[in-house]
């Protein structure tokens, strides 16, 4: 849980997370290797870390409901990258 352990060290902050963002538009996160097939994420200092797997749960039943729905259904990750983290 980052909010009491497992903080961000602020030494990845600028190097290993480079960005601000939003999962899912609610739950803050951390983002990095935005260019990669798969990012970097971790939820913000003073997020919970259950606020991040709640989220991600959601999103996962709505994806599952959607490709029974429709078989072709191509499900991408909802990131809102809102700022760059300045080193």
């Amino acid at each position: 849980m980052s909010v009491f352990f497992n903080h961000v060290p602020a030494r990845e902050l600028g190097t290993t997370f480079t960005h601000y963002g939003l999962f899912c538009g609610c739950v803050p996160v951390y983002l990095g290797a935005l260019d990669t097939d798969c990012p970097a994420v971790a939820a913000r200092n003073g997020v919970p870390e259950f606020a991040l797997d709640l989220a991600e749960m959601v999103f996962g039943a709505c994806c599952l409901i959607c490709s029974l729905l429709n078989p072709e259904f191509e499900p991408s990750y909802p990131f809102r990258v809102t700022g760059r983290i300045k080193p």
